[in-house]
């Protein structure tokens, strides 16, 4: 199969150059920084600044037991985990995307995956929010326990959207490889 070919712009944009500094900072910063934030808000909720977790807020974390936060801390690690992985297969996107690898088989396999971790984040957040509210209320009495369902949380409404659009995208990009690949061929 010949390689693809590399289909770089001749000079860089500074305005390009400047989105892509500040979209990688941004993305490098998320990466960081949310793990430490869903660390930090089981461990000292009260000091947390800002409303935290909010499905978990009501359940007023501060006054829930060692066992409660660590169920607490790895239930929400999940979601977490998938959406860290898609921002990890976009920041891979936007530098094959920089490099100026418009049609490589990298750029629509990172496209894919990107959508797949959105759309196994959309399941993960459907189960995590009812495993949540059992794990932070089973400590109570009998009756006193809670099992919480939501369908139409607006996130995973905005999840599923950008997992489509993405799977749509990647479906072109692999379009567009191929055709390129025909004519690099013809060529």
């Amino acid at each position: 199969m010949p390689e693809t070919p590399d289909i770089r712009p001749e000079t860089p944009r500074p305005a390009r150059d400047s989105l892509y500094r500040w979209t990688m900072g941004a993305i490098w910063f998320l990466l960081v920084t949310m793990p430490l934030a869903n660390l930090w808000f089981w461990i000292d909720p009260a000091s947390f600044p800002g409303p935290g977790i909010s499905e978990a807020r009501q359940y007023a974390p501060e006054t829930l037991g060692a066992p409660q936060r660590i169920a607490g801390f790895l239930i929400t690690s999940l979601s977490l985990a998938t959406i860290l992985s898609a921002m990890w297969h976009i920041k891979h996107l936007i530098q094959a995307f920089e490099a100026g690898l418009f049609f490589a088989e990298e750029t629509v396999s990172r496209t894919s995956r990107a959508a797949r971790m959105l759309f196994l984040y959309i399941g993960v957040a459907l189960v995590s929010k009812p495993m949540l509210s059992v794990a932070l209320t089973l400590h109570k009495g009998p009756g006193a326990r809670e099992l919480t369902l939501t369908i139409g949380d607006s996130g995973e409404w905005v999840g599923l959207l950008v997992a489509l659009v993405l799977l749509f995208f990647a479906r072109a990009l692999e379009a567009a490889r191929r055709q390129s690949d025909e004519l690099a061929e013809i060529i």
